[in-house]
């Protein structure tokens, strides 16, 4: 019988679509492979194929239209950020614990994403399942780089002792907040003894727990700071559903002109979402572009676009973004990471959480334009922004070379690897390409 891999994820989209492809590939190899997640999520899981198991009834998009959620975006303290994410997540913890014991039953490794880790790594010692950590953020503290959720300092003497401290004062913060949940969990309904301090961090350090970051290597390199154990396999894609075919009208529209600008901001709840789409269609008319424009929940889908503007409601971005010229977008990991792979331009507009950090780094690496503020977003300034992303020829090249580094890589592959060896499965599994 083949072994069980059950893979745990809560979150937005971004933070679960990384997780489908994993599961994926798990299965091509062989593998028995368990998806748990939101209930919200079980036709997008279920339509590749993939066994679905729920970890809580929950909308996640409802849940990120609420006034809490809204609140959220208002601030830039990344403290206040984590405790209005535990505020929205608390009430589910209890309901998520009594579906991670269903989805781990058997299983013979469990990986867990950040909102799953926190209950789900105590399940796992209750049941005696190896537990493989997982993130697609920068969040293991190292020299180079601050945590994802908090700013840089400039280059100046103590920034390397900077960078690990806001990684730690992330975990703690994170931690402090989960204590008394999980302390709970494991005293009250597994039996455990509980955690005194810095939990995650300290068992992976202490205990050299396996731990994969779902990111290229070629843009954050494994840290001098990390043990063997902290894997960068490179990113997990997810492509199109096998027998998926786009919209005529979409592929109509493509066919009659220059490629056009998307505009989307994924799952993002918008405050005045009218005002941000005559912001588009301005500055879409003012450079002569053509525009695709992803409509969220927020947005009237059936409010009439000038004829240069195609409106969808969804399309996966590995078959749209290459046929695009620059992609706009609010800096999520997974939509960032498929743009560097689309090897498109791209004009940022962070919002909040980790997505300043992936928007520093297009403009760092010279693929996208200065990221754009939300709060005081102008036509104006998406125009600029707009015309210099689809007309500087250097910015085009920098993509479309960063585009073919990421499409060599094998991140889902070498995920699998990883678990193999970890299974005694394939004494090279630690092995996997890469080259800086």
């Amino acid at each position: 019988m083949a072994p069980i891999i059950t893979i745990m994820a809560l979150g937005s989209r971004g933070q679960v679509q990384p997780y489908l492809a994993l599961a994926r590939g798990f299965q091509a190899a062989g593998f028995h492979v368990r998806l748990a997640t939101a209930s919200s999520y079980e036709p997008f899981v279920t339509q590749y194929g993939v066994e679905f198991h729920q970890l809580a009834d929950m909308d996640v998009q409802a849940l990120a239209r609420s006034d809490e959620a809204r609140a959220m975006l208002d601030t830039k303290n990344p403290l206040k950020m984590l405790r209005s994410v535990f505020a929205l997540m608390r009430p589910l913890y209890y309901e998520a614990i009594d579906g991670m014991q269903s989805a781990l039953d058997g299983a013979a490794v469990g990986i867990l994403n950040p909102l799953t880790q926190y209950g789900g790594y105590d399940v796992c010692e209750k049941l005696g399942i190896s537990t493989v950590f997982s993130y697609v953020q920068s969040v293991i503290p190292m020299k180079e780089l601050p945590s994802a959720f908090v700013p840089p300092i400039p280059n100046v003497p103590g920034r390397s002792l900077y960078n690990r401290l806001t990684h730690q004062i992330m975990i703690q913060t994170v931690w402090q907040l989960f204590r008394p949940l999980v302390n709970d969990v494991r005293v009250n309904r597994l039996g455990l003894a509980k955690i005194l301090c810095s939990a995650i961090w300290r068992i992976i350090t202490q205990r050299k727990m396996p731990v994969m970051l779902g990111f290229s290597p070629h843009l954050i390199p494994p840290s001098a700071d990390w043990s063997d154990s902290i894997h960068v396999p490179g990113y997990w894609f997810l492509n199109e559903p096998d027998g998926w075919s786009p919209p005529s009208d979409l592929v109509e529209f493509l066919a009659t002109g220059e490629p056009p600008v998307f505009i989307g901001f994924g799952s993002m709840t918008e405050r005045d979402p009218e005002e941000t789409r005559r912001i588009i269609i301005d500055a879409l008319a003012a450079t002569g572009e053509r525009g695709v424009l992803l409509a969220n929940e927020d947005t009237n889908a059936d409010v009439t676009l000038p004829d240069n503007i195609f409106q969808l409601t969804s399309c996966p971005y590995s078959w749209l973004f290459p046929r695009m010229k620059v992609i706009v977008h609010h800096g999520g990991a997974g939509t960032t990471a498929d743009a560097f792979r689309a090897g498109k331009p791209q004009v940022t507009i962070p919002f909040f959480s980790d997505q300043p950090f992936w928007s520093r780094m297009t403009h760092q690496l010279g693929v996208g334009v200065k990221p754009l503020s939300k709060k005081t977003l102008t036509s104006e300034a998406l125009t600029t922004a707009i015309r210099q992303a689809s007309t500087d020829q250097e910015m085009q090249r920098k993509a479309d070379a960063l585009g073919q580094i990421i499409r060599t890589e094998d991140g889902v592959g070498n995920a699998v690897r990883i678990v193999q060896g970890l299974l005694g499965e394939n004494p090279d599994a630690q092995r996997y390409s890469y080259t800086p």
